[in-house]
């Protein structure tokens, strides 16, 4: 592909384009004009929408401590965590505080407050953003 710019009186530029392929043989030129105003400078980069979750005592029993964060800052609307069975039953379901980051401890109970037993869990992590999500194997207490 072949590129020409050509800068005009009065904030006009003209671009045209010719696409070439590997023989070397070009295509019809393609024109275009377009005038640029002044107007405030580009937005920096924003980093990346990430949400991630994190599991403190695991493989182990009650409570399970999550820490969670959200590059970029805090979200639009409010976090939640689930915690589903291997089923892919949801057991837990919490709305956290808008917040960039934070804790919460987790009794290893299910939404009707009755201990889970022992297993494989799963815990998720969702706003608008792309959720997070993290194994959880809990233990029988001794």
């Amino acid at each position: 592909m072949a590129a020409e710019i050509q800068t005009r009186t009065g904030g006009l530029y003209r671009i045209t384009v010719t696409a070439i392929d590997l023989a070397g043989q070009s295509s019809l030129a393609a024109s275009l004009e377009a005038t640029l105003e002044g107007g405030p400078s580009p937005q920096p980069p924003q980093p990346p929408e990430r949400t991630e979750l994190l599991i403190r005592n695991n493989p182990g029993v009650p409570p399970v401590r999550f820490q969670w964060g959200f590059a970029g800052g805090v979200p639009p609307v409010a976090p939640r965590l689930r915690v589903y069975d291997a089923t892919g039953r949801r057991r837990f379901d919490l709305t956290l505080p808008r917040l960039a980051a934070g804790t919460y401890s987790w009794d290893g109970r299910d939404a009707k407050g009755q201990n889970l037993p022992a297993g494989l869990y799963f815990a998720e992590l969702s706003t608008t953003r792309p959720a997070a999500r993290v194994k959880i194997v809990l233990l029988a207490p001794r």
